[in-house]
């Protein structure tokens, strides 16, 4: 069996190692996949009330948007810190 020769790697005292943790993919955690399922649910409300039109998917949307409204208020509420670096907060009403 012939072996396999592989080049031997060096480094000298001025190469660099470069980190390229920052840019993987952070996994998604259950946090994110919670917002977008109320999302993706938002969509398919506002798909039905367009085909419908009924007051019944309108009531569904109407409920779906509110409970957007306040989650996404409570996740920017979390970020005073982001506030502080210039981040422009965004109020829901």
């Amino acid at each position: 069996m012939a072996s396999l020769l592989l080049p031997r790697a060096y480094m000298s005292a001025s190469d660099k190692v470069i980190d390229l943790t920052a840019y993987r993919k952070p996994p998604e955690d259950e946090q994110d996949t919670t917002i977008n399922a109320l999302w993706d649910r938002l969509v398919a409300l506002t798909e039905d009330a367009w085909t419908w039109r009924d007051a019944a998917c309108i009531a569904a949307l109407q409920q779906s948007v509110d409970v957007l409204k306040h989650t996404i208020a409570e996740e920017w509420s979390k970020g005073e810190d982001a506030a502080v670096r210039g981040v422009v907060r965004v109020g829901i009403r």
